[in-house]
């Protein structure tokens, strides 16, 4: 893929900042969900909300992830130009629309629900991760539906009915 040297030079300042960046490690997202929970009920909910979308934003990343995997490496293995060509738009337009889906209609109302989402997210993403063309094509047919139909069936989607 060419990209103008602009386009370079932001995207090697954005990886340079993204070195210095560090997710919260595991204690500190553990104080700040307890004092979450102990706020009062209508704080509470924005800070589950909060919460809840750095989880599902964390399993967006890792569907791009999967994107690019396939994208850098479908050549490689041998997957033909059309092939990749009509997977790329099929898997985006699926994954995208999944992903504003559940970003709009994601209900976190209490840690059991937090822990809910943590656990599917987390195992999907665990379940997932490849460096392979091939393996990603296949989880990127099945993931944004599974992941979307997880949430449904235990309640972290409003108003929703799975997808086919």
């Amino acid at each position: 893929m060419q990209t103008s040297p602009r386009t370079q030079r932001i995207l090697e300042h954005l990886e340079d900042v993204w070195q210095h960046q560090k997710p919260l490690p595991a204690d500190a997202m553990k104080h700040i969900t307890e004092y979450v929970d102990s706020l009062p009920e209508e704080y509470q909910t924005l800070g589950l909300r909060e919460i809840a979308n750095d989880v599902v934003s964390s399993m967006h990343m890792h569907m791009l992830w999967l994107i690019d995997t396939f994208q850098r490496n479908a050549e490689s293995e041998g997957i033909n130009a059309r092939s990749r060509a009509e997977t790329l738009v099929k898997i985006q337009s699926e994954t995208f629309a999944v992903m504003e889906k559940v970003q709009k209609l994601l209900v976190v109302r209490s840690l059991d629900d937090l822990a809910a989402l943590v656990n599917i997210t987390t195992s999907l993403q665990m379940l997932s991760w490849t460096d392979l063309a091939e393996d990603a094509h296949g989880w990127l047919y099945e993931m944004p539906s599974l992941y979307y139909n997880r949430l449904v069936k235990v309640g972290l989607v409003d108003g929703a009915e799975t997808l086919q």
